[in-house]
């Protein structure tokens, strides 16, 4: 039963727009570029932001990931002093550059971190098909 909600669910859907996308290439000749700059700036954004907005998530899920960013920017930067101090480096650049480097790897950190808490997150999508 699991197996043909899967393939029902995930595994058709996307064979059809495989097919879809491979009949439009072979009747208008697409240009790729185009299609990859609107995919990136328009498509993945407006599905993310729905994903985002009918995402239900609790009170507590929310404290738990961002006690364990800032828990987690936190510890980065004291290993990130340390290594500066233990290497001699003067603070300048070297410690501006690794700050910046953590500001932006953190979130990424803290996803792939607290990826089993997303069970706990029901998603709610409108493109579920029913049997």
């Amino acid at each position: 039963m699991i197996f043909l909600s899967i393939l029902w669910n995930n595994v058709l859907p996307l064979s059809i727009m495989i097919a879809l996308g491979i009949l439009l290439q072979r009747i208008f000749a697409l240009d790729i570029r185009t299609l990859s700059k609107l995919n990136f700036y328009l498509f993945s954004p407006a599905v993310i932001f729905d994903l985002l907005y009918t995402t239900e998530i609790s009170a507590g899920l929310i404290g738990q990931v961002l006690l364990f960013v800032t828990v987690f920017m936190l510890l980065q930067y004291g290993l990130l002093e340390a290594v500066i101090r233990l290497r001699g480096l003067r603070g300048g650049c070297a410690r501006r550059c690794a700050a910046a480097y953590c500001s932006i790897t953190a979130p990424i950190t803290a996803f792939r971190s607290t990826s089993s808490l997303l069970p706990a997150i029901r998603l709610r999508s409108r493109f579920r098909w029913s049997l």
